[in-house]
């Protein structure tokens, strides 16, 4: 963030602190793409005439930063038993005899 910070100072631009903590936890690969990120936000809050706030950060970024889902369990037993064409309480179950289409490392635990 002390990078961001300096990189906006020495720009001229004007972006509260929330913000630049919030652009360092959504770009988080390297460096240039935070210093582009952070040129990015103040070049659309510039030409759109918007204070800088991160609903503002997330329109100016929205094409370049994949959009974060949540994985659930359900999906995740789901993709697998379809791939081993099994069923999920198959897979779940305890029955882990020689018809059993998984290999020994890829069994389920779950908490």
């Amino acid at each position: 963030m002390a990078i961001l910070r300096s990189k906006a100072d020495r720009a001229g631009y004007h972006i509260p602190g929330e913000t630049i903590e919030f652009i360092a936890r959504r770009v988080q690969s390297n460096i240039r793409e935070l210093e582009g990120a952070l040129t990015r936000v103040a070049a659309f809050a510039s030409l759109s005439g918007l204070p800088v706030t991160p609903q503002l950060v997330d329109s100016a970024l929205a094409d370049l930063l994949p959009r974060r889902s949540e994985v659930h369990l359900d999906n995740v037993l789901g993709s697998v038993a379809e791939v081993f064409g099994v069923t999920v309480d198959r897979l779940l179950g305890r029955d882990r005899s020689q018809k059993w289409p998984c290999p020994p490392d890829c069994h389920v635990s779950t908490a």
